[in-house]
């Protein structure tokens, strides 16, 4: 059926291949082809979603800590300032 959307043509060889092997030992029941190419690139993507994810809560997570008050012991900036020349 004609469509609009992009297509792409790959061939079996390489990296490819064995990404494909390694994929068919996963999922023995999917034929080796289109189906097991989508299967393959969508997990791929939920596991790069999730690896987003973990690190965008590891930023929030620094972010949070290095924002927070009390960072710094009391007194500090008065102790810091003892320093500099009236």
């Amino acid at each position: 059926m004609p469509t609009t959307l992009p297509r792409y043509t790959v061939t079996d060889t390489g990296p490819l291949a064995r990404a494909l092997d390694t994929a068919h030992i996963l999922w023995p029941d999917v034929p080796r082809g289109t189906a097991l190419l989508t299967k393959l690139a969508t997990s791929g993507a939920d596991a790069l979603a999730q690896t987003r994810r973990a690190r965008l809560q590891a930023l929030n997570e620094l972010i949070e800590i290095s924002s927070a008050e009390n960072v710094y012991p009391p007194g500090y900036l008065a102790e810091l300032r003892e320093d500099w020349p009236a």
